[in-house]
């Protein structure tokens, strides 16, 4: 199975996730300050009105006094004072520590106006990521920083605030997916409460690999206003179904997703079955 479909793209195409500023952006220096007010602009509660969620994977979210998170269990860490962030590196607003799959990682972070991230660097990839007029992630530009890597363009279109096409270029061909957000069971969708990005790990689109949950610090713009029922991706010869059964907790949030897959190589079918992923806020 090639699960998810920017992570599939990723994998296709050569690497691990983008925006849509155009290859242009393959610098190694798209760092830099937006100037006082960029730090400052940063309030969780314009992607979470009402009110951030205390866990994240059953790991407690930890604010300071602004309201900003600090840290996400003991795995994520986030570091917003100008000096602590300088002596990292004068290029970004802030730093981002994060522990994924294992590895430890620091993310220089630069900001735009509205305080959510614009560029992002790790260890091993660099993202520039432009935002709609809603607040909601519009393109992806990654590069990964490794050798054999290909960088590639992401760009997201949008309907009643849902992304519904998806789409990725890159020197080693395209990829594109659409996402569906109503079905016979759900005529009028599965509403996103509190607006959960549910790409984490890429369900419904996307993966940010080791950056993925600065999104619950309110760094990386507005969810969907509804949860993903069926992802259609298609690359190259490859074509993959996944449906989404969503089972919701007390509060209305996610609690437990049920998926299908079935993947088809040239027309035929290839690969089916499905898993059940568990949600702890």
């Amino acid at each position: 199975m090639k699960k998810f479909s920017f992570l599939a793209l990723s994998i296709l195409l050569g690497c691990a996730f983008t925006t849509m500023t155009s290859c242009s952006s393959d610098s190694d220096d798209e760092g830099g300050n937006n100037g006082p007010g960029s730090v400052e602009a940063i309030n969780p509660a314009k992607v979470f009105p009402q009110g951030l969620p205390a866990k994240v994977a059953g790991q407690a979210v930890v604010t300071d006094a602004e309201g900003r998170v600090t840290a996400i269990g003991s795995d994520v860490q986030f570091i917003y004072s100008s000096d602590d962030a300088g002596r990292a590196s004068s290029s970004y607003d802030m730093i981002m520590k994060a522990r994924y799959e294992g590895d430890w990682y620091t993310i220089g972070i630069a900001l735009n106006a509205d305080g959510f991230i614009r560029y992002a660097r790790s260890n091993d990839n660099e993202w520039t990521i432009n935002y709609n007029g809603e607040g909601r992630i519009s393109s992806i530009y990654h590069k990964p920083l490794d050798d054999d890597g290909v960088s590639a363009d992401y760009s997201v279109s949008y309907s009643d605030g849902n992304p519904v096409s998806l789409s990725a270029k890159s020197s080693a061909g395209k990829g594109s997916c659409k996402v569906t957000y109503t079905n016979s069971s759900n005529p009028s969708g599965v509403k996103n409460k509190d607006y959960y990005i549910m790409w984490y790990d890429g369900n419904g689109g996307f993966d940010f690999e080791e950056l993925q949950k600065a999104y619950y610090a309110g760094l990386l713009g507005k969810g969907p206003e509804l949860l993903p029922l069926k992802l259609d991706q298609e690359i190259g010869e490859y074509r993959g179904i996944e449906e989404y059964i969503w089972t919701l907790d007390g509060d209305g949030h996610p609690a437990s997703m049920r998926a299908s897959y079935k993947d088809y190589e040239y027309g035929e079918l290839d690969d089916e079955g499905s898993w059940t992923e568990y949600f702890d806020w």
